[in-house]
C-alpha cells in the first residue's frame, strides 16, 4: 500500500490551482540550507493532507533538490554515490546527449538553471493571485532572514482560460491519456490502459519489472521519493494559428490540420525532443519533501503541466514537470 502520509501531494494529487510560482534556490552552506528546510517542510503537504483538506486550502507547496543540493545540505559522499549516474551528472553535463545544443545550449538557459549552485526548487500552487502574492511575500521575508540562502530566479505561473477543462496553450484538450498509479485511488481514463505499478513513479515500491532495486541508500533518502525533470520551452501560439489560417480555408479544416500537426510534433515521446528553448534541471525528490518524476526502472510517463502566461500573448511559455 502507498504511504500517502509520506509522499508529496504533487505525485498523486491534482489541486484546484489557477496560479503559482517556481523559485530556484542556492545554499551557501549546509547550516543555511537546513535552517531553511526545517521551516519550509512545515508548509509542504503530503498526499494524505491534501486529500483531507483540498476543499479548504488555497495554497500547496512542493520541494525538490538537485544532487548538488543534497551535497550542499550535507548528505555524506557515500550516500550521494548511490544515486543514479544520470542524476549525479545533471542535465548540463548531458546536454549534448539530450540534444540541448545550439540555441538550446546550457549557456543560453536563463535564471541560473545551468549553474552547479542550483540546489532546490520550490513549487507553489495557489487558488488565486491574492493567495500567491501572500505566500511569496511570506517566503521572501523568511529568505531575507536566511543569509545563507539565495533565490537564483523565480517564475510566476497562471492557468490559461477556459478553466473548466484541462488543455494546452493551443487550446487542445490535455490529460486524455494520463497514466494512473496502482493503489492511488484514481480511475484510468478510457484508452489509458491499466494502472501502473507504484515503483514506476515512486521509489521504494515494486515496478512493472518486479521488486525495487538499486535504490539510493540509506532508505530514508529514497523511499516515497521520486525524480523530477524541470524543462522550460517557448510555444509560438500566434505563429501556429497563422499557419493554420494560411493552410486551411474553414475553421473545421483548421481544427483538423491543427490536430494532425500537434500529433505529428508531439513532445510526449521524450523531453529531449521538445521544440524551442529548453531550461532543464534535474531534481531529486526526498521522501516527505519530494516532487514528481518517475522512480521506476521502466521510466513510465507521469506528466504534470504548469501553464503560465507571458506579457506577449502570441508567445506562451510552458514550464513542465515531466515524467
Amino acid at each position: 500500500m502507498l504511504e500517502f502520509d509520506d509522499i508529496q501531494h504533487i505525485l498523486l494529487m491534482r489541486v484546484p490551482a489557477l496560479t503559482g510560482r517556481y523559485e530556484f534556490l542556492s545554499f551557501r552552506n549546509a547550516m543555511g540550507g537546513r535552517t531553511w528546510l526545517s521551516a519550509i517542510r512545515e508548509k509542504v503537504q503530503s498526499a494524505a493532507e491534501v486529500r483531507a483538506s483540498v476543499e479548504q486550502e488555497k495554497r500547496w507547496v512542493t520541494v525538490a533538490f538537485t544532487w548538488n543540493g543534497l551535497r550542499a545540505l550535507g548528505v555524506d559522499e557515500a550516500s550521494l554515490a548511490t544515486f543514479p549516474e544520470e542524476f549525479r551528472q545533471g542535465m548540463v553535463a548531458r546536454a549534448e546527449m539530450l540534444g540541448d545544443t545550439g540555441a538550446n545550449h546550457p549557456d543560453k538557459w536563463v535564471g541560473g538553471l545551468a549553474s552547479p549552485s542550483l540546489h532546490a526548487i520550490v513549487i507553489l500552487f495557489a487558488g488565486d493571485e491574492t493567495e500567491r502574492e501572500r505566500c511569496v511575500t511570506e517566503h521572501n521575508k523568511f529568505i531575507a532572514q536566511c543569509r545563507d540562502v539565495e533565490v537564483l530566479s523565480s517564475l510566476d505561473l497562471a492557468a490559461v482560460p477556459p478553466f473548466i477543462y484541462a488543455h494546452d496553450h493551443f487550446g487542445y484538450r490535455d490529460r486524455l491519456s494520463q497514466p494512473v498509479i496502482e493503489s492511488s485511488g484514481e480511475v484510468p481514463t478510457p484508452g489509458s490502459g491499466a494502472p501502473l505499478k507504484p515503483g514506476e513513479f515512486i521509489l521504494g515500491y515494486p515496478d512493472e519489472a518486479g521488486p525495487p532495486a538499486n535504490l539510493p541508500q540509506p532508505e530514508i533518502l529514497s523511499r516515497n521519493g521520486s525524480y523530477m525533470a524541470y524543462r522550460r520551452l517557448q510555444e509560438h501560439v500566434g505563429r501556429f494559428r497563422e499557419f493554420l489560417r494560411q493552410n486551411a480555408d474553414t475553421p473545421e479544416e483548421q481544427e483538423l490540420l491543427g490536430i494532425a500537426r500537434t500529433a505529428h510534433e508531439s513532445p510526449r515521446h521524450s523531453s529531449e525532443h521538445e521544440p524551442a528553448s529548453h531550461d532543464p534541471s534535474w531534481s531529486h525528490v526526498w521522501p516527505a519533501l519530494a516532487g514528481g518524476r518517475t522512480g521506476g526502472r521502466r521510466g513510465a510517463w507521469h506528466r504534470r503541466f504548469c501553464d503560465l502566461r507571458e506579457p506577449d500573448p502570441p508567445i506562451r511559455v510552458r514550464a513542465k514537470c515531466l515524467g
